[in-house]
């Protein structure tokens, strides 16, 4: 029975573990004012595992308050174990992060004066490495929404209205949460101009940081919610009306 317990117990730990090291860290960059971040697992007494996450120039919770802004978040994440051998080379990632407020509430569609600003919050992640690996992200209301994909290679973060759980968008509230998502397209618009100077770390991977995944004219049966695929039409949309390929001229 003291040895099953004991496994039991390991078990737990191991779960633990895995779920802190597992953290997406762009929640901590959503989060702001959060410069490090460290997990210790320890083993009668001897340290056998360790992470730290770093976070330089973390966001402040003015960003995005009163205006449109656009900042660039630095991460680096470091894991160490006493299995690991040689030791594994810090993770870096760089994101541009591009903010602004909204009057659209999670719960009210009033804009609650006295509570915090709501935001809306896409994280560009810069490529670390040519090939690119682009994915279906989420959309996040800080954490990420599991069931609910945005069909785009970038995060977005709002205030949208999820059921209970937090893990899916509330059908009746289609109409809030669309209105979310063209704030969302329409602050990329108004900042593809400063992502495409040549000091932008971005620009050499426009457009296709921005494209969908898919192509929402041939999206017909594929199980894609229509909101997902209002989405990819937007940006789509968007990238045609808007100059979005870097050229010798600087635009």
């Amino acid at each position: 029975r003291k040895q099953m317990g004991t496994a039991s117990k390991g078990a737990d730990a191991d779960a633990v573990w895995r779920e802190l090291t597992e953290l997406d860290p762009r929640i901590l960059v959503l989060l702001g004012e959060i410069a490090e971040i460290q997990f210790a697992r320890f083993r009668e007494g001897e340290l056998i595992e360790a992470c730290r996450i770093d976070i330089k120039q973390p966001l402040s919770p003015l960003s995005g308050h009163d205006r449109a802004s656009m900042e660039t978040v630095e991460l680096e994440v470091r894991q160490w174990s006493e299995t690991s051998n040689p030791v594994q080379p810090p993770q870096h990632r760089t994101f541009i992060v591009l903010s602004a407020p909204t009057e659209l509430g999670v719960e009210s569609d009033s804009l609650d004066t006295e509570g915090p600003p709501e935001y809306i919050r896409i994280l560009l992640e810069v490529p670390s490495s040519d090939p690119v690996s682009l994915r279906d992200e989420p959309l996040f209301l800080y954490y990420p929404i599991e069931a609910s994909r945005s069909g785009l290679p970038f995060l977005i973060h709002g205030p949208f209205r999820v059921n209970s759980s937090r893990t899916a968008l509330v059908p009746s509230q289609e109409d809030h949460n669309r209105q979310v998502l063209r704030e969302a397209v329409d602050l990329i618009g108004n900042s593809l101009d400063t992502l495409l100077k040549p000091e932008s770390p971005l620009r050499r991977w426009l457009p296709w940081a921005l494209l969908p995944l898919a192509d929402p004219e041939g999206e017909t049966s594929t199980g894609r919610g229509t909101l997902q695929l209002e989405l990819a039409e937007c940006i789509v949309q968007l990238l045609r009306e808007k100059p979005c390929v870097p050229t010798t001229r600087d635009t």
